[in-house]
């Protein structure tokens, strides 16, 4: 009746495949923190220019609106303009209590950005379209998910390739004391065969053996 190995002998993994999954969770830890730095920084960006062009466009619609009393027209592609005025379009409830200055908030449709100026006696509520943005984001995330994957990836790939020059003396080493017959063939020095290492030593105890 053969001996069963245990559990943990059968599931032991090499010393190459050991080094290739290291590598493997060393490049998926550092893929995940460049993606996540990455969606930082360009969220800070993108909010930062959304902020810019609703200041921009925001207080020039506030000057044409206090100088001549009207809105633009046509409307704009991706402004929604609402004031408080008698006759204008009123905002929607969740904007209608903003105080003056840039806001982020949701609403039914998602998030939006709106900027609320005073113009007069009258109140101005322009509101920026971000659903590019939002697609920009998705397409951003999805590729970012890629960047981990394939950092993974070439990171075990090079731990793999890596450890196979790394232990390349060693399993030499072994192919060698395997054949070795010191009685039959005489004691050959395995040394000199071998840089003055942690495996030059070895093989120098295996000699003296």
């Amino acid at each position: 009746m053969h001996d069963v190995a245990p559990a943990s002998q059968r599931l032991r993994l090499g010393l190459r495949a050991r080094v290739a999954l290291t590598f493997a969770g060393l490049g998926f830890v550092v893929s995940t923190c460049v993606a996540m730095v990455a969606l930082h920084f360009s969220d800070a960006y993108v909010h930062r220019l959304v902020d810019e062009m609703l200041r921009v466009e925001g207080e020039h619609l506030r000057d044409r609106f206090v100088l001549d009393g009207r809105l633009s027209n046509p409307p704009l592609r991706h402004f929604d303009v609402y004031t408080n005025t008698p006759g204008g379009t009123a905002p929607p409830s969740q904007m209608a209590a903003l105080a003056p200055g840039l806001h982020e908030i949701t609403v039914d449709q998602g998030e939006v950005h709106v900027a609320v100026y005073d113009a007069g006696s009258s109140r101005l509520y322009v509101v920026l379209d971000v659903a590019e943005e939002s697609t920009r984001e998705r397409h951003l995330a999805r590729d970012l998910i890629a960047l981990v994957f394939l950092g993974t990836a070439l990171s075990a790939w090079l731990g793999w390739a890596w450890a196979g020059r790394a232990i390349e003396p060693v399993r030499r080493l072994a192919g060698q004391v395997e054949v070795l017959e010191p009685p039959r063939h005489g004691a050959t020095p395995l040394a000199p065969g071998f840089a003055a290492d942690e495996v030059g030593k070895l093989a120098q105890a295996f000699d003296r053996y």
